[in-house]
Formats: structure tokens, sequence, C-alpha cells
């Protein structure tokens, strides 16, 4: 019978690569339309940033599905 070797897990990195640590704190909206309301907000063809600390529960869920928009995770700089 032939020894059987552990299985080596898959590279989840390319060498060289560092692990990028990144948390996001808001999102880019950008409608398909001209126009579309969703989450008692407008969203037009020039993106909106909004924090997603600013966003009522169920909210991201809201925008993230909804397929009239593109939604986009951001991190916005804590200068300001």
């Amino acid at each position: 019978m032939a020894e059987r070797k552990p299985k080596a897990p898959p590279a989840t990195q390319a060498e060289g690569d560092l692990p990028q640590k990144t948390e996001h704190n808001a999102i880019e909206v950008v409608a398909k339309c001209d126009s579309f309301r969703r989450a008692g907000r407008v969203f037009g063809r020039d993106p909106v940033q909004i924090e997603i600390s600013a966003l009522k529960e169920g909210e991201l869920d809201l925008l993230q599905t909804e397929p009239m928009l593109a939604v986009q995770l951001i991190q916005l700089s804590e200068e300001a």
C-alpha cells in the first residue's frame, strides 16, 4: 500500500503580495438610471458617499441588494 501524504492547503496569495487590512467605513452608490430613490435617499449617475454609521438598521442590505444601484464598500479618510 502506498503511503498517503497530507495535501498542502491551497495558496491564497501570490508570493510577494502583502495582505491588505482595510476596514470599510462607507459606501459609494451610483444609480443605473438618471434618478432612483431608495432608503429615503435620491441617487443619480454621480457617486454618493455615505458613512455606514449614518445608515439605519437594514438600509445597507437594502442598498446593496437593489439591482438598480451599484454599491461599493469604500474607506473614507478620517481627516475632516
